[in-house]
């Protein structure tokens, strides 16, 4: 949700209003509630749990930005528990399939973002396992149809394509161009002009 978007779901409804339709299943209302209960925006008091919450509702309606953040969230989650996932590795894999579902599902609605962490994430196998070639795949499709030329990985993806044969990377390109095909074309971001 844009910022004129929440200040307008602000100043026409009240907070009741707001929460009422959130408890509806509104995504928006949700996201609001969400970043309100995080950053204590429009009055709504901090809240890290009631934040959580609405943010996985809002995510669980299909809104990219509360999808990126729960990909967002449990990746640094699984990055900080690292030293607790050599005495529970299941936790940690939970913790990490949580971040790569809703990042793969952030990807899927066409964010640049969410390739760029894909590819981020593959390439140093912090969190998922190292995999170069889908780290390539992510990095490509962020840097030749995401739609933010400014921060697309160019560097990351120059310096892979070293590590790489060439028939490593012909199958990176193509799974990339395969990922892009699948997506309609409302979820395709459009190049900067």
């Amino acid at each position: 949700m844009m910022a004129a978007e929440s200040s307008k779901l602000l100043k026409d409804t009240s907070f009741e209003e707001i929460v009422a339709k959130a408890k509806a299943g509104d995504g928006e209302a949700q996201l609001y509630l969400a970043k309100g209960h995080s950053l204590l925006i429009g009055g709504v008091p901090y809240n890290k749990q009631e934040s959580h919450r609405w943010y996985l509702a809002a995510a669980t309606n299909g809104l990219v930005e509360a999808e990126l953040y729960l990909g967002s969230h449990y990746y640094q989650e699984a990055l900080a528990n690292r030293g607790v996932a050599a005495k529970d590795k299941a936790a940690r894999n939970q913790i990490a399939t949580a971040s790569l579902s809703w990042n793969f599902k952030a990807a899927k609605q066409g964010a640049f973002e969410a390739w760029r962490r894909l590819g981020t994430a593959f390439d140093e196998g912090k969190v998922y396992a190292k995999d170069p070639v889908e780290a390539y795949k992510w990095y490509h499709l962020a840097i030749e149809k995401g739609d933010n030329k400014i921060f697309a990985p160019t560097q990351q993806r120059n310096a892979l394509s070293l590590k790489l044969t060439p028939g490593q990377i012909e199958l990176a390109k193509r799974r990339a161009q395969d990922f892009w095909d699948s997506l309609g074309e409302e979820k395709k971001p459009t190049a900067p002009k």
